[in-house]
């Protein structure tokens, strides 16, 4: 059967799809991250993808490079681009206990100029549900400095930002035993 409709149906039809259409639309430009970016050396790492800013800062924090830094809290100084400012304040008394590696090993890395490579991946743990503000994750980090076995440890970590259209931070971090 050949069905044709007539013209107000058409037209009742394109506005509602129209109407529908730029009502979406302008919900989600309205809730739509509007950061621009981090810069160097993070500049690859999107502010609005919280589990990108979340890899990034773990390993940043976690990416120890003894070489070229005193102690872990040069590290976490390095990191801070990608840390909440309440953070980035407790990583300058804090940071050497975060992590596993002693004041005795990161000396005799550096002093050996053993370097160490850092890798962070997401874990498919449990976590809280998602807010527009804040994720909770644990991730796996890995040091693996040159001539030992490495070293993995679970870390939570928490992004947070203080609105929808804006940039994530990492704002928490426990190193899980």
């Amino acid at each position: 059967m050949n069905r044709t409709m007539s013209f107000p149906a058409i037209a009742l039809t394109v506005i509602c799809l129209t109407g529908c259409a730029a009502q979406t639309t302008s919900t989600v430009s309205q809730q739509h991250c509007r950061e621009t970016g981090f810069a160097a050396p993070f500049n690859a790492v999107d502010p609005c993808d919280g589990e990108a800013v979340l890899t990034a800062g773990l390993a940043a924090v976690f990416g120890y490079r003894p070489v070229e830094q005193a102690d872990q809290r040069d590290t976490a100084a390095a990191a801070r681009p990608l840390l909440t400012p309440r953070l980035a304040e407790l990583a300058e008394t804090s940071a050497a206990t975060w992590g596993p590696v002693t004041a005795t090993v990161w000396q005799r890395w550096r002093e050996e100029r053993t370097p160490v490579h850092t890798n962070v991946r997401v874990s498919q743990d449990d976590h809280p549900p998602d807010t527009a503000t804040t994720l909770a994750r644990v991730a796996v980090v890995e040091l693996d400095a040159t001539g030992a076995a490495p070293t993995v440890f679970p870390v939570y970590a928490t992004v947070s930002r203080t609105g929808p259209a804006t940039g994530w931070l990492l704002s928490g971090l426990r190193v899980l035993s």
